[in-house]
Formats: structure tokens, C-alpha cells, sequence
């Protein structure tokens, strides 16, 4: 969380919102827990008009904390939420099967042989790789 407060975002959700606005379609792979700080994060996905794939299970939604020390921030993730749980699914690879490009945050990097955006790659057209 910013010191601010809960602020939605990350990368890959960004760069969905931001390809929208500039005329293209664009996808938020994610997953959010069966909590409070899911169902928030689904109605700004859905306010802000972003196409998703946000599965819902059982783990915490995750957060990044981020502090700021002499004005340059520092990010903490989270581990052990629900994004860690994401499933590779048929509607997934579809999503997948037809992407241009694709972004990956950093927990797709956290944990490469496990989760399912580095799985889903060999479903990735040449044309987005």
C-alpha cells in the first residue's frame, strides 16, 4: 500500500488499461481473494472498463507495501496470496492464444516454473513473443 493508501494497479493491469485507452484490447490476467480487497479490486477493474480474467479463491489479495525513504520508494510484495494460486485455464490460453503482446509483472517472475503466465508462454503466437 502507498502511504497514501490502497491505490489498484500493477503492471500488467496498467498496461491493459493503458492499451484500452489507446484503442486496443487489452487483458488483466490476475487472481483476488475472497475478501474485502478483491471485491474492491473488481469493481475498479470493472469501472475503469479493463477485460479481465481475475479468478477468486480461498489466499489474501495480494498487496505491495511501499515506503519511501528520502523520496525514492521501496516496494515490499507480499507472498503467500492469492496470485500465487493462479490456475492455467482453457479461457486463459485462449485470452493468450490471441495476444499481440504480452506484460508480465513482477510475480510472474517471482515463481517461473509454477505460475501459470510463464506456463501459458508456449500458447503466446510468434507474433507477440
Amino acid at each position: 500500500m502507498l502511504p497514501s493508501g490502497k491505490r489498484a494497479g500493477g503492471a500488467p493491469v496498467n498496461f491493459a488499461y493503458h492499451a484500452m485507452k489507446n484503442g486496443t484490447e487489452g487483458w488483466a490476467i490476475s487472481a483476488v481473494g475472497e475478501d474485502e480487497l478483491g471485491d474492491e479490486l473488481l469493481a475498479e477493474a470493472e469501472k475503469a472498463g479493463i477485460h479481465s480474467i481475475i479468478q477468486r479463491n480461498a489466499w489474501p489479495t495480494s498487496t505491495v507495501e511501499v515506503s519511501l525513504k528520502n523520496g525514492i520508494p521501496e516496494y515490499t510484495i507480499v507472498k503467500g496470496v492469492a496470485w500465487d494460486h493462479l490456475l492455467l485455464t482453457r479461457q486463459l490460453i485462449e485470452v493468450v492464444e490471441q495476444a499481440d503482446a504480452i506484460c508480465y509483472g513482477t510475480l510472474a517472475l517471482r515463481s517461473p516454473n509454477r505460475t501459470p503466465p510463464s506456463r501459458s508462454c508456449s500458447s503466446t503466437p510468434s507474433r507477440a513473443r
